[in-house]
């Protein structure tokens, strides 16, 4: 094989010179018998073949390499795992009359639920996710209809946070081990619904009735 053959697959002239030498030595001691010897020279056909493989980009079928040339394996490796990251889900209730927020409890309705998902997933996402969770069936063992309040997402400090973050973001800032996060409800001031609209419009009717017959 020639030098320009050589080349295309042992790109490195230093690796290509090594691979060279390696063949002439093995050529050389072709008829050498000693167990000694043998046994260097597998030793060191291993770790030529070894390092032309890693030069190469020639690994396992079940493997890949990263941006900086290492050779991972795709199932059960940190990397894959970190694809999805586990969370811990809670609900807070605002008390209308201590104006505090209140850990609603699983006998309740609520409780610490924990989940597995995408980093990628937003906290809108995860807002909608918990209100399924705390409002099957659009509604709360112990809180009533979901239409009576308003939602948000907040951490352990009660600190609402931004809805188009993901989960991957939170952990980042964090650097917590496991990231728990809160539905935040509150009971909406007021409620109008289509009979109320039609309440009011009919005792203005009735108000501007009553005015003109005076």
């Amino acid at each position: 094989m020639t030098e320009q053959q050589l080349e295309k697959y042992i790109p490195l002239h230093g690796d290509r010179i090594a691979c060279y030498a390696f063949c002439n030595a093995a050529q050389a001691n072709a008829n050498d018998s000693d167990s000694d010897f043998e046994s260097g020279n597998l030793i060191k056909k291993d770790a030529l073949l070894a390092r032309l493989k890693k030069r190469l980009g020639v690994g396992p079928k079940n493997s890949a390499s990263t941006s900086d040339g290492r050779s991972v394996a795709l199932t059960g490796n940190k990397n894959a795992r970190k694809m999805k990251r586990r969370i811990e889900l809670g609900w807070l209730d605002m008390d209308v009359t201590t104006k505090c927020l209140k850990q609603v409890k699983a006998k309740s309705g609520g409780g610490t639920r924990q989940l597995t998902v995408p980093v990628s997933k937003t906290l809108k996402e995860i807002e909608t996710d918990a209100i399924d969770l705390f409002f099957p069936n659009s509604s709360s063992t112990s809180r009533g209809g979901k239409r009576k309040f308003q939602f948000s997402v907040c951490d352990y400090a009660h600190s609402i946070l931004d809805q188009d973050k993901t989960v991957g973001d939170i952990y980042s800032e964090t650097k917590m081990k496991i990231l728990r996060v809160y539905l935040r409800s509150e009971k909406k001031s007021k409620i109008f619904t289509l009979s109320d609209l039609k309440t009011s419009d009919t005792s203005v009717e009735e108000s501007d009735t009553s005015a003109e017959e005076t």
